[in-house]
């Protein structure tokens, strides 16, 4: 039994690092898009407009934000599946060497 136990636990931290990551990423993305919605005073929009702001670069920047972030998500969530892959694997070799009770 505490092969199982110690499966489970792996799995759990993993589970908990991965939605971990997923908040950070998450949390990121939120603050970007805080920043570039933030409510201005009309004075501050009017220099903004008029002076060159290019609104399809700050988009483009957001794009590119969100996209890393998903990105990165994906590359922790292959990691996630490779390791929960691992450690069934090893769970199951040591489970069939383990000497069955009479």
């Amino acid at each position: 039994m505490g092969v199982l136990e110690d499966a489970e636990t792996d799995n759990r931290s993993e589970v908990v690092a991965v939605k971990l990551v997923g908040f950070v990423v998450g949390a990121a993305v939120g603050a970007g898009i805080a920043v570039l919605l933030a409510p201005k005073t009309g004075k501050e929009v009017r220099n903004q407009l008029f002076t060159g702001t290019d609104w399809n670069e700050q988009r483009e920047r957001l794009t590119e934000a969100v996209n890393a972030g998903r990105e990165q998500a994906m590359g922790r969530s292959d990691d996630l599946k490779h390791k929960i892959e691992e450690t069934r694997a090893r769970l199951r070799k040591q489970m069939e060497d383990e000497p069955q009770p009479s």
